[in-house]
């Protein structure tokens, strides 16, 4: 009698299986690593293109306060003055606009020095820097966000100066007012009150600086999305 051979099945152990069915692994045996996909293994995710959008967010906000303070005390009181003389009581206020305000004596003719076209206007170049962050750095990659970011805090320095430099005439042009008013023939007694506008620069000088300082750790942060850490 002729031995007969059996075939054990593609599912016993070692058998290789049907076509487009494999069977299970030889024990002892690695199995062969599936193909790659082509392309990235990793999934793309756009966040990681767009980097630093904490830290713009900030400077965006250090921006628009100080886009709004400057204007903002471009329409408020530079000083207020209250002049007892030999023959009458005056009061009035002078706005950062230069306009008189009188509320007691004479009229008082011409206007004072119109520093709330410098803040205005300082106002407005922080707002066009703000726009520029909203449009370039929230959606900027990597190789962008860097260079943006370093031309708005060169930028905003340029600002600070100029808003520094007007707080600082307001201050000079209120000392000068009150020394005037005091050695003015026939008063008696001077009063003088420094307004909004002056602190409200001060605020918008303070925010300015926030920005500049927010604008380098976007920078910063950009770099390090370049480089890796």
């Amino acid at each position: 009698m002729e031995p007969e051979f059996l075939d054990p099945g593609p599912d016993q152990p070692g058998q290789p299986g049907r076509p487009g069915h494999p069977g299970p692994p030889t024990p002892g045996v690695a199995a062969a690593p599936l193909p790659r996909p082509f392309g990235s293994a990793a999934p793309h995710t756009p966040a990681a293109d767009r980097p630093a959008r904490r830290e713009s967010v900030g400077l965006l906000l250090m921006l628009v306060a100080a886009t709004i303070l400057p204007v903002v005390a471009a329409r408020q009181t530079l000083y207020t003055v209250v002049e007892q003389n030999v023959v009458s009581r005056e009061s009035f206020a002078v706005s950062a606009w230069g306009d008189y305000e009188v509320a007691a004596g004479e009229q008082l003719a011409g206007h004072a020095p119109r520093f709330g076209i410098l803040l205005t206007l300082g106002g407005a170049a922080f707002g066009l820097l703000a726009l520029m962050t909203a449009r370039l750095l929230l959606g900027a990659r990597t190789e962008r966000g860097d260079r943006t970011s370093l031309g708005i805090a060169a930028a905003a320095t340029g600002l600070v100066g100029l808003q520094v430099g007007v707080t600082a005439a307001m201050t000079l042009q209120i000392q000068s007012s009150f020394a005037g008013y005091e050695e003015a023939a026939g008063v008696l007694e001077v009063r003088l009150q420094v307004g909004g506008a002056v602190w409200l620069s001060l605020a918008a000088v303070l925010a300015g600086g926030l920005a500049v300082m927010a604008a380098l750790r976007v920078r910063r942060a950009f770099r390090g999305a370049t480089s890796g850490y």
